[in-house]
């Protein structure tokens, strides 16, 4: 059972916290003054802390520099009422890991102490340079990688902030997912997270979407509309593919970052949203600006902090980890059990570029569990590209005259076809539909020679 020591100088709120944590399998004790919670650090090892604020005989921050003292790799979690964006600042700046408002919500003090202890066994799997189980929760991000490690760390401290962050990466790098886990794992988590993608609309709707209207503002509108900003207000909305605004509706979003406040198509009142602004983009915004596709003076409004994830053939420690995590989940899901990699595979996994990325893999890897009928994936069940890699390819099985690899090739072949004739040729909407990247479906294309 993991040690918590909680500092807490409220004595009926401090065994409320020890009796939760005792029935979650941890063993708890408490702490109710500076003094004595300080005699406790020196001759008593604790996995994890819970440290208040304000004690009758001393500030709980300055017990931090005693804890990481005699133990770095402790998980200090600060509680306090006065809730502030200083005081997150100065809990985070002093050493701590995280930051709850009192009075403590106790399932979400598990699941931040939880989402910490994975956090944990990453960074010392990472410094041992061993291996790591998949993690749970398709929400977690995930890496050991010495690229990925200082990322995880900056979106932890990012959690408490509402400043504005640009988050930049190739395609299938997990945007998205990031920007979730800054929503959700800070004091926003409780309000929307409202996604809008920015390629996907022509720009006179995505005003529309992102702004709202009244009623008689256009042809067609026939009612009062809420917009994302609105609908996003007191939560996070997240800017997909920032980059493909065009610059009259960029000067209007940057109105919105300056003033807290829009005005909705038709109309003549300002609209005040307290939203946060988490945007995204994998074209280079910087380069946009010099050729003046973009404004400089919202490209640094929205680029407080940028957050930057590597591309998957930077992360080659994290290949397999993800790999495992991914089949877990589909295991899960069909009450199978955890499929192993032949050594050929995992081979192969090492040396491709993953051009698509976290997303190529997952769709690999979920056709492969689809197909497999024995307890280990092999190449056999791997695409073309993936299987031409391989040094020495074992002879495919046969079925009737086909070898087995031809068969899978010419099925994969004829879902692209019959995708691609459903959205009338659209390769964007085909490439939705069948859960992978315009990139590894052009890849696609051109592999079975489709034009």
């Amino acid at each position: 059972m993991k040690k918590v020591l909680i500092v807490e100088d409220e004595k009926i709120a401090c065994d409320n916290l020890g009796q939760f944590l005792l029935k979650k399998g941890y063993s708890p004790s408490c702490a109710y003054t500076f003094a004595e919670a300080r005699e406790q650090i020196r001759s008593e090892r604790h996995d994890i802390y819970l440290v208040d604020v304000r004690l009758p005989d001393g500030n709980g921050l300055e017990l931090i520099p005693a804890i990481r003292g005699a133990l770095s790799d402790a998980i200090i979690i600060i509680l306090t009422a006065y809730a502030t964006v200083e005081n997150a600042v100065s809990a985070l700046k002093s050493g701590a890991d995280h930051y709850l408002i009192k009075p403590i919500d106790l399932e979400e003090l598990l699941v931040v102490v939880r989402k910490e202890e994975r956090l944990s066994v990453q960074q010392k799997t990472a410094a041992l340079g061993t291996e790591t189980p998949p993690l749970a929760g398709h929400e977690d991000l995930i890496g050991t990688s010495r690229v990925m490690l200082p990322v995880l760390d900056l979106i932890k401290r990012l959690c408490l902030s509402d400043a504005s962050v640009l988050i930049t990466g190739e395609s299938g790098t997990g945007k998205e997912l990031a920007a979730r886990t800054l929503h959700y794992s800070g004091p926003r988590g409780k309000k929307r997270f409202v996604p809008v993608n920015c390629a996907a609309l022509p720009e006179p709707l995505l005003e529309s979407e992102l702004f709202g209207h009244v009623k008689g503002a256009f042809t067609g509108a026939l009612q009062d509309r809420e917009g994302k900003f609105e609908y996003a207000d007191g939560g996070t909305l997240f800017l997909d593919e920032i980059g493909e605004l065009g610059l009259a509706l960029q000067a209007k979003f940057l109105r919105i970052l300056e003033q807290k406040s829009f005005v909705k198509l038709g109309s003549n009142r300002e609209t005040v949203a307290d939203v946060r602004i988490l945007a995204s983009t994998n074209r280079d915004l910087k380069e946009m600006v010099d050729k003046g596709l973009f404004r400089e003076d919202l490209y640094w409004r929205l680029n407080v902090v940028e957050i930057h994830l590597p591309p998957l053939r930077e992360r080659a420690e994290d290949i397999e980890l993800f790999a495992r995590h991914f089949l877990a989940q589909y295991a899960e899901r069909s009450n199978k059990a955890v499929p192993a990699l032949s050594p050929d595979v995992r081979e192969i996994f090492r040396e491709y570029p993953w051009p698509g990325n976290v997303r190529e893999m997952e769709n690999v890897l979920e056709r492969a569990f689809i197909l497999m009928e024995s307890p280990t994936l092999t190449v056999d069940l791997l695409p073309t590209r993936l299987r031409n890699l391989a040094s020495v390819v074992p002879p495919p099985a046969e079925t009737g005259n086909e070898p087995l690899q031809k068969l899978l090739g010419d099925f994969e072949r004829d879902v692209i076809l019959k995708v691609l004739q459903q959205e009338n040729g659209s390769r964007a909407k085909a490439a939705e539909r069948l859960r992978i990247s315009l990139r590894t479906l052009q890849y696609k294309l051109k592999e079975y020679n489709i034009t």
